[in-house]
């Protein structure tokens, strides 16, 4: 459902953007930068958040003394990530591309991560981005994802259909955003070299964080 109602944001108003994300993920989206900047951030890591929207993670992966790098498809929200730097004086290099074509050489990065923005997409192109992904991070670094899943517990589970119903329904409405099943991250993940060191869970399973590390 966030991401639905994300797009609704990114394409009607790209300033409100930061406030509606912390309202529907209740401020989990904080907490998850928080781990992150905690546990998996270092000096000098050469760091691209794809689909970096308003560029907030940007800024704080700044902070930690990275060289972060900003990739997002929507000039509106590319454009006002360049209005944030300005504004708080943490400059980065942004491109706008898309997710499944990105135009990064091998073996780039020492980090890549990408918030809510895999929902957007069929399987399909799940499937492309990853490997694109994968592609671009170097031997032994981290692709870090956070997106929408289902809950295990059938009561969260009908809740969560109920609920994203109708927001799907007014998203298409007004922006036509596709509506996409959410993808089995764990299983397409683990169709690579590599492994999964952490997976954790958020707002009773509506959200889950992979911490994926390239072999």
């Amino acid at each position: 459902m966030a991401t639905i109602l994300m797009a609704l944001a990114e394409s009607k108003a790209p300033s409100k953007y930061e406030v509606l994300i912390n309202f529907l993920t209740l401020g989990r989206r904080g907490r998850i930068y928080k781990h992150i900047n905690d546990h998996y951030l270092k000096e000098n890591q050469l760091v691209l958040d794809v689909g970096c929207g308003t560029g907030k993670f940007l800024q704080i992966a700044d902070l930690k003394w990275t060289k972060p790098c900003g990739l997002d498809i929507s000039e509106k929200m590319l454009n006002q990530a360049i209005r944030n730097s300005i504004k708080r004086k943490t400059p980065f290099n942004l491109i706008r591309a898309s997710l499944t074509d990105l135009p990064i050489k091998e073996e780039s990065f020492d980090i890549i991560t990408s918030f809510l923005v895999l929902s957007e997409l069929t399987h399909k192109e799940v499937q492309k981005a990853l490997t694109e992904l994968i592609f671009s991070l170097k031997f032994d670094g981290l692709l870090i994802l956070a997106t929408e899943s289902t809950p295990k517990n059938v009561f969260k589970r009908i809740f969560f259909n109920i609920i994203r119903a109708p927001a799907f329904l007014i998203a298409s409405i007004l922006v036509k955003v596709p509506k996409h099943p959410i993808h089995d991250i764990t299983s397409l993940l683990l169709s690579y070299h590599g492994s999964i060191i952490e997976q954790k869970s958020y707002l009773g399973g509506h959200l889950t964080l992979f911490i994926y590390k390239k072999h």
